[in-house]
């Protein structure tokens, strides 16, 4: 009898304090089960941002080896988590108009709502990361969830957009593929990849706001409905809190890094 392909997914995060590399194995559930950890400090990333290649390179693939040692088996299929100061978020309108005589709202006025929402340009310098949805409003004034079946004249759809600079985000891909040989299947919003992971879809549909405390960077994501409300960054992290904490209390900062 042959033997089952594994089917192994790995995440990777080149953060502020250091490099990290998860590989999942899908179970026979559908549960995704950790089977490969690597981990390295990181000593040349400022808030996110790399600062310098030939070090930090060596330190991804540090990392990567330790992964594949810990889970037995090579990596073949890679998702790219990125963040840093560079990343903003904004929300777009698009809207249709329901002009067919019942008035009710079909999956193709959805269609046309989001591409019109989406038909808008980011500066040359950008990139943009994700389209979520945000809400949905019928004749202006009836946000729902799922308008799909409703009646009404008109439908607007509102999208979240998470984007980044172009250049900070190909430098992370690039280096990836220098040492993989081949690209990220994927690349995510950090803050968003953390709120998937930790949330369940009838949580995020109540409201649930998720901070991620990095060391140079904390990232927020505000989850409600039918999508993501808002996101965002700010440039600091549990390394900036502990330096007070040592200016502070006078301690060493590996210590205020314990309390922390």
């Amino acid at each position: 009898m042959a033997r089952r392909k594994r089917k192994i997914l790995t995440g990777v995060e080149i953060g502020s304090g250091t490099v990290k590399v998860v590989m999942g194995e899908f179970e026979a559930n559908d549960l995704l089960a950790i089977v490969g950890v690597g981990e390295f400090p990181s000593i040349k990333v400022v808030k996110g941002e790399i600062i310098d290649a030939d070090i930090v390179r060596e330190q991804l693939m540090q990392a990567l080896r330790a992964a594949e040692r810990a889970s037995g088996t090579e990596i073949d299929r890679i998702f790219l988590a990125v963040t840093g100061g560079s990343i903003r978020s904004e929300n777009n309108p698009g809207w249709t108009a329901i002009t067919r005589p019942d008035r009710r709202v079909l999956e193709e006025d959805l269609i046309t709502a989001h591409v019109n929402a989406k038909a808008y340009a980011l500066p040359p310098d950008k990139r943009v990361l994700h389209h979520l949805d945000r809400r949905y409003l019928l004749d202006g004034n009836r946000e729902v969830t799922n308008p799909i079946g409703l009646v009404g004249g008109r439908l607007d759809a509102e999208i979240h957009v998470i984007y980044g600079q172009h250049n900070n985000i190909e430098t992370v891909c690039r280096m990836l593929n220098d040492v993989m040989g081949y690209p990220a299947a994927d690349i995510a919003f950090s803050g968003l990849a953390s709120g998937f992971a930790v949330l369940p879809p009838e949580e995020m549909e109540k409201g649930v706001l998720v901070i991620d405390l990095g060391a140079g960077v904390t990232e927020y994501v505000l989850f409600y409905g039918a999508g993501v409300c808002h996101s965002g960054q700010v440039t600091v992290g549990c390394d900036h809190l502990a330096n007070d904490l040592s200016l502070g209390l006078r301690l060493p900062i590996p210590r205020c890094r314990q309390v922390l």
